[in-house]
């Protein structure tokens, strides 16, 4: 039996990297190349096997449809199951058909722990009879970065997108057209590809297209400031632990979460285009205290973080030591192997 076992499918996001590099542990990342259903089926099929192989005491994911396929199994592998709830994973996106909402609080009440990000998602699974871990982002450690050139002529904004329905993406340009006569310069992060602004671009605005990890950290440490906005409410955005991981002066949104979390270093903006067009020349022009108050607020923010890091992990090893015991009074002969 293995301690723990985190999958994901397609891909594995910045949070959950993070939690596992915290936790020494090598995610697993599953794909497929067959399209649509029978991609899903695969993927279902893979999971499945990797179970039966590696008969994890925690399964740990970071999806709902893999959350839901561990709970429906659970009678199989009895693992106790970890899920790592991002904002859509407590607030349904509307494209869902509300019948499937009642998926979302079966699979709370049949995991061990769901983990959050702030105290009313916590409440959300606490009254659907879950049992809530309010675990914030780890700050990510930045890949190796070459040495930064001399300044740009234009100031660097970095807007970190991904085109997702949250983000005030038709807001941002607008800004970027109030702002065009000045010496910035605006990139939008993200597969851009098909989106309703390709022709309309101002002249200010550069397209980075889909980057490496590499010549994405790069651009962070490039960049004057680093904007990533959304109009959700109690959504903590993944772009501003890495702002606070690269030292660089935040515009965020100006939700509550938000500003209760990071609380230095920061410029709230509303999200409509003449608010993020101003709070941009604000932010820069004050760049440097606010780049000096991302450096408090990255210390406090990973001394706050490592003791409930550390009573997660204590978390995941009394259960292991629990199901290995319960598994050898089973099995007594493997005690002696």
């Amino acid at each position: 039996m293995q301690d723990i076992v985190w999958i994901d499918w397609e891909s594995s996001c910045r949070r959950s990297r993070e939690l596992c590099n915290y936790l020494q542990i090598e995610p697993i990342v599953l794909n497929s190349l067959l399209p649509g259903k029978l991609g899903l089926v695969e993927l279902l099929f893979r999971t499945i096997c990797v179970l039966f192989k590696t008969r994890p005491c925690v399964l740990a994911v970071a999806s709902l449809r893999i959350a839901l396929l561990a709970v429906l199994l659970k009678p199989i592998f009895r693992c106790s199951i970890i899920v790592d709830c991002h904002y859509s994973g407590i607030i349904p996106s509307p494209s869902i058909p509300a019948a499937f909402h009642t998926l979302y609080s079966f699979i709370y009440r049949h995991a061990y722990l769901v983990l959050v990000t702030n105290k009313p998602h916590a409440d959300i699974v606490k009254s659907s009879g879950g049992k809530p871990f309010i675990l914030q982002d780890r700050i990510p450690s930045p890949s190796f970065i070459d040495q930064v050139p001399d300044p740009p002529a234009k100031k660097q904004v970095v807007c970190i997108c991904s085109y997702n329905i949250d983000e005030p993406v038709a807001e941002i340009l607008n800004a970027a057209k109030l702002l065009q006569n000045t010496d910035i310069s605006i990139y939008l992060t993200g597969d851009s590809r098909g989106k309703f602004f390709q022709n309309e671009l101002p002249e200010n605005v550069i397209l980075t297209g889909y980057l490496s990890d590499e010549k994405y950290w790069q651009l962070l440490w490039e960049s004057d400031l680093i904007v990533d906005l959304t109009k959700r409410d109690n959504c903590l955005v993944c772009g501003a632990y890495e702002a606070v991981a690269v030292g660089k002066p935040m515009l965020l949104s100006n939700s509550e979460a938000i500003q209760d979390y990071f609380t230095r270093g920061v410029v709230y903006t509303k999200n409509s285009g003449r608010d993020i067009a101003i709070n941009i020349k604000k932010a820069l022009d004050s760049a440097d205290c606010l780049a000096y108050q991302v450096i408090e607020l990255k210390s406090h923010l990973k001394l706050n973080w490592e003791p409930v890091g550390e009573i997660f992990k204590e978390e995941i090893k009394s259960i292991c030591k629990l199901k290995k015991r319960l598994h050898q009074q089973k099995h007594p002969s493997i005690s002696n192997i």
